[in-house]
């Protein structure tokens, strides 16, 4: 009988890491031979990966509307959420990149958004907005700014 570490490693047994960018938001999940070199090459790896995607195309869900753009003064990097005011129900959040946003939707109707800095408990809230069919050139100034 042949050593079971081998025949595991001739399998698919292993094991993966996910590596998260946090700067290009890049997801790559690696998927491991089990008896994987501490110098990998190219046979170390299971056939096929690793995988990358961004955090973007993890959502996957296609726009069916947009919200205008929306312009931050104050520091960067605001947590913003997405709430459908006729539902209240929670479309998404996501820690943007800079000061400027254009959320997408997945249905007509107004929205409510919130945005802020969690670890300050600095936040602002914008309601009553319409979202269109294609995204525009309209913007929202919108100043967290808590000296302002």
């Amino acid at each position: 009988m042949p050593n079971r570490y081998e025949f595991e490693n001739s399998k698919t047994s292993g094991f993966g890491f996910v590596i998260f960018n946090q700067q290009s938001r890049d997801i790559t999940v690696e998927s491991w031979k089990m008896l994987g070199d501490n110098n990998p090459d190219e046979m170390s790896q299971h056939p096929g990966w690793p995988h990358t995607i961004n955090q973007f195309d993890n959502y996957g869900r296609k726009a069916a509307a947009w919200l205008p753009t929306l312009k931050i003064k104050g520091e960067p990097n605001p947590v913003v959420e997405i709430i459908n005011q006729k539902t209240n129900d929670l479309v998404y959040m996501v820690r943007i990149k800079g000061n400027e946003f254009t959320p997408k939707v997945f249905s007509d109707g107004k929205y409510k958004i919130k945005l802020g800095y969690p670890e300050s408990n600095n936040r602002k809230e914008i309601v009553d907005i319409d979202s269109k069919s294609k995204s525009e050139t309209e913007f929202i100034e919108i100043n967290i700014d808590p000296k302002k």
